[in-house]
């Protein structure tokens, strides 16, 4: 019985030497995945900042292109002001390519994501690139508006034909009218051949068709009237 009674005082404390030897265990590895994971953080911190200031010294030489390339390293992480400096070059790289319609569109999106309330680097030479941006697409949407405006190349004896541009699969068509003669509207393509017939009446007459087309760009309009008057709108 003695016996029995030392050996159950020993297990006690070997029981609770064995546990506290794997806990130990246990936080040694959570410790040592800690700080490897801080490792790797701090890794990744360094590099962003290696690309950050790369990315500052690129924009203070104006090379926006290369500028860009530094900071997306950064920017994928959201390293400090990263993302706005980014959209920055960006815009810059499209602004400067200033081809058509879709560059101005692109900087001036880039530059819309930059808030208003920004304070960080190069703050006054952003906001002030974020008006030009917007101006330079106000221009380059009049530009394009002119571009694809209907152009009226027949008008004489009750006929009219309308260069039109159609920017979707549908062409949509509007008119009213009003008289005893015959009402009548064509849309052909860019060879004026014909591709439908919107209109052959005879009489007062209200249209409101909108039609397949087999392609988007231009087209002939036409639109004979005897007898009588019309308004019409299309799109």
């Amino acid at each position: 019985m003695k016996n029995k009674q030392i050996l159950a005082g020993v297990g006690i404390p070997l029981a609770m030497l064995l546990l506290v030897c794997l806990i130990s265990g246990l936080l040694g590895g959570h410790t040592d995945r800690i700080n490897a994971g801080a490792n790797v953080t701090a890794n990744a911190t360094a590099t962003d900042e290696k690309h950050y200031q790369e990315g500052i010294e690129l924009i203070k030489q104006g090379k926006w292109d290369d500028a860009a390339g530094a900071l997306i390293f950064a920017e994928n992480n959201n390293y400090k002001d990263s993302v706005i400096l980014y959209n920055y070059a960006q815009a810059h790289v499209s602004f400067a390519r200033n081809n058509d319609y879709s560059d101005a569109n692109m900087a001036d999106y880039y530059m819309k994501d930059i808030p208003d309330t920004y304070t960080g680097l190069f703050k006054d030479d952003i906001m002030k690139f974020k008006q030009e941006c917007s101006q330079n697409l106000k221009v380059a949407e009049e530009e394009l508006k002119a571009q694809y405006a209907p152009q009226k190349i027949v008008d004489t004896n009750g006929k009219q034909i309308w260069k039109v541009y159609v920017s979707s699969g549908y062409f949509s068509f509007t008119g009213t009218y009003t008289g005893t003669g015959n009402f009548i509207v064509k849309l052909s393509d860019s060879n004026q051949d014909l591709v439908r017939l919107i209109a052959n009446e005879i009489g007062d007459y209200v249209s409101n068709k909108t039609v397949t087309v087999p392609y988007k760009g231009w087209y002939y309009l036409e639109i004979k009237c005897s007898r009588g008057s019309y308004t019409c709108n299309w799109s």
